[in-house]
């Protein structure tokens, strides 16, 4: 199940307590195999699981959008934390997903208060197969990133890429700007996007505010 692959921490319910995240992308869902589990644990001031409930977040339950799909591996990466308005956001990776013919180019979904929704690259380019987007992210008070390390570049294959969302609006996140290595840069193997890593550019940034992303 490989619970605990990826984790996060975050306040969801904005208790001033601190509530976890934690990934098990190779769960079987109702008998389909690696589809992934997300669990959230919920911190009281007693500790974690000392209070409330936690949560079980699968695709197509509770409001997730799409299906527990074999291979899916959804949580094989988490991000989470405070939105420039205070909310708590959590970003799960599903790099297996497959959209149309495209194979396991991956998704990202995202959670903030009762925005629940579903990312993937289409807004700055094309899902294709093994891109894997979602194989890693990230996010700011601001910005969200999700790495596609198998994204092709000019012909390099698994060269990767990165795709950058701003999240300051209500509703949705919305598309900014793709990344990549560019033309003499990118080369077969490369794999950018395997990890990133965000953070707020200023310790006073607002919602308008700026972040610093590092891509590996």
């Amino acid at each position: 199940e490989r619970f605990g692959a990826s984790v996060a921490g975050f306040d969801v319910n904005r208790d001033g307590c601190g509530d976890l995240a934690v990934g098990a992308p190779f769960e079987d869902v109702s008998g389909v195999a690696d589809a992934g589990t997300v669990f959230v644990v919920l911190g009281s001031p007693a500790g974690l699981g000392g209070g409330p409930a936690g949560l079980v977040l699968v695709q197509g339950r509770d409001g997730t959008p799409e299906a527990a799909e074999a291979g899916d591996v959804f949580g094989s990466a988490v991000a989470a934390g405070q939105s420039a308005t205070g909310e708590g956001y959590l970003v799960i990776g599903a790099p297996g997903e497959d959209l149309g013919s495209a194979v396991d180019t991956g998704v990202e979904h995202y959670r903030r208060g009762t925005v629940n929704v579903m990312l993937d690259q289409s807004a700055g380019g094309v899902n294709e197969t093994d891109d894997r987007f979602g194989a890693s992210v990230t996010g700011s008070p601001s910005h969200l990133a999700a790495g596609r390390p198998g994204e092709e570049v000019n012909g390099q294959t698994f060269a990767g890429a990165v795709s950058v969302f701003s999240h300051t609006a209500a509703g949705a996140p919305t598309f900014v700007v793709d990344l990549n290595q560019g033309t003499g840069g990118a080369a077969t193997g490369d794999l950018m996007g395997a990890s990133v890593s965000m953070a707020p550019y200023r310790s006073t940034a607002t919602a308008t505010g700026e972040s610093v992303l590092v891509v590996g």
